[in-house]
């Protein structure tokens, strides 16, 4: 295995549950864009709470559609050594790989383990999950 070879991922079941200060952290590392979302019109923002809200899929999806999907999965990748590893040696001087995958709804811990090993696994093809 290489240093380059390593994909860090965290599903997060919904931007509601996480804390205000992991998204300050995440958008910092350029590893979330909450405003790339409300600008696609996945989400809004509140001016009142200061947080961002996703939008209800039927709300973006194409008008007269009979089906809907129960939820998406907005995916942020980035390349990086700014995740509090860089002081252990086989990961000195490398970036690593991070996608930070937001469930649009959160369905519940299952689901996220269904978008892991059925969407990523199955596009990304890794040797270990």
């Amino acid at each position: 295995m290489k240093r380059n070879d390593v994909i860090v991922c965290l599903i997060c079941d919904g931007v509601e549950k996480i804390p205000q200060s992991f998204i300050d952290y995440l958008t910092e590392r350029k590893a979330l864009d909450l405003e790339l979302l409300k600008e696609k019109g996945f989400a809004t923002f509140n001016e009142q709470t200061g947080r961002y809200k996703m939008k209800d899929i039927e709300d973006f999806m194409e008008p007269g559609q009979e089906v809907y999907p129960n939820n998406l999965l907005h995916t942020f990748g980035v390349a990086t050594a700014d995740f509090g590893i860089e002081e252990n040696d086989f990961f000195r001087d490398t970036k690593v790989n991070f996608l930070f995958c937001l469930k649009h709804n959160n369905n519940g811990k299952i689901n996220s383990y269904k978008w892991l090993l059925t969407g990523l696994a199955s596009y990304l093809n890794p040797r270990y999950i």
